[in-house]
């Protein structure tokens, strides 16, 4: 056998795997006019109906010949996750593919009465589904919330959603850090919690906790959120205004504290069954009442601030306590100091009665009229 006669025939056998992997890989590539991609999705219960959930959620038709994008929504319901998708599946004149999603949502009343981990490990299947999907509480009936957000932009609310969590309004969430608190030992996932007035005003500036029994357990207000997203978010650079009450000689006021930049230190104490975070904190003080003066009240403006802090904080904590939650991961940090550390005996008999302290170092620049602002 010369020479010529194999290479001939490994070129041969190249060009038929290479035509197999080709016919294979375009199996799996669809035109993006031939199927129906969602962009915000949701669960719901179904009134009435036993363990029936539904499902529906904003498709953006991009279909030949047309200048732009048409938004539409469609509705399943069902027995699970999947079911219900199926169902809308089944309605739609299209494939309906969510592996390009950018939201998740769950209304308040299916997360506090079905567990939203079958959902999530569901959706989690499809292996297009990004690790950025934001998962998302609203406080309404998912149908209102999406017709709401159908007569807006398309990608208005990922883009409310990244706001809030750049400037730290909310801490930052998506799926991958959502799973990696959820199914890891010692520590609580937060979602951002949406509300939606009755004017259809949507506005982001909470969070819900979900517990350990897979069900919302608490709805942080602005401030609490605020505060947690300091402490958890170790991105050096910050966005984040405090508003902070102060008193002096029978005058009272407020004044606004924008903290630019912020690192936290969490520190388990196993031996003492103590839990200290130390907080570093440059910020600007914008607006406060005319009755002070920065240049002369300068100490006594940081002792407020850091009091707030403290007194906000520990306040907090008891809360978290008390609705046996851990946002912060305590559990966890506990875990790494003590190996004879479980899950289940650690949050019944050790954390409701660690002892927690706050130590805030605080640098406060005076801003003057005409100043700029530090980014």
């Amino acid at each position: 056998m010369n020479k010529y006669f194999i290479w001939r025939h490994l070129r041969l056998w190249g060009i038929c795997l290479f035509t197999t992997v080709l016919l294979v890989g375009c199996e799996r590539y669809k035109l993006v006019d031939e199927i129906n991609l969602v962009d915000v999705f949701g669960f719901d219960v179904v009134e009435d109906k036993e363990n029936e959930i539904m499902t529906s959620g904003i498709i953006h038709l991009y279909r030949k010949g047309q200048e732009e994008e048409a938004l539409v929504s469609v509705i399943g319901t069902g027995k699970s996750a999947n079911a219900a998708l199926s169902s809308a599946n089944a309605k739609s004149s299209y494939p309906i593919e969510i592996g390009k999603a950018r939201v998740m949502a769950f209304t308040e009343r299916f997360t506090r009465e079905q567990p939203i981990k079958d959902v999530v490990s569901s959706v989690c299947r499809d292996v297009l589904v990004g690790s950025n999907l934001k998962i998302i509480i609203i406080n309404d009936n998912l149908t209102p919330f999406l017709e709401k957000l159908l007569k807006e932009e398309g990608d208005m609310l990922p883009k409310q959603i990244e706001h809030n969590m750049n400037t730290h309004i909310i801490p930052f969430s998506n799926l991958q850090i959502f799973l990696y608190n959820y199914y890891g030992e010692g520590s609580d996932p937060v979602l951002p919690y949406i509300v939606m007035s009755e004017n259809g005003e949507i506005t982001l500036e909470k969070v819900g906790v979900i517990g350990r029994q897979d069900k919302l357990k608490m709805v942080l207000g602005r401030d609490q959120s605020s505060l947690l997203s300091l402490i958890m978010d170790n991105r050096s650079s910050k966005k984040m205004i405090f508003n902070v009450p102060i008193h002096k000689e029978g005058k009272v006021g407020n004044l606004s504290f924008n903290i630019f930049t912020g690192k936290s230190k969490l520190i388990p104490k196993v031996e003492k069954n103590t839990f200290h975070v130390n907080l570093k904190i440059d910020g600007l003080i914008k607006d406060y009442p005319s009755w002070i003066n920065l240049n002369q009240d300068k100490a006594f403006v940081e002792k407020v601030v850091k009091e707030y802090m403290v007194k906000n904080y520990t306040s907090l904590f008891k809360e978290f306590q008390k609705n046996d939650v851990d946002p912060l991961g305590v559990g966890m940090l506990f875990k790494t100091k003590d190996r004879k550390w479980t899950e289940k005996e650690f949050y019944k008999t050790t954390y409701p009665n660690i002892d927690t302290d706050l130590d805030v170092a605080l640098n406060i620049y005076q801003s003057y009229l005409g100043d700029t602002e530090h980014d």
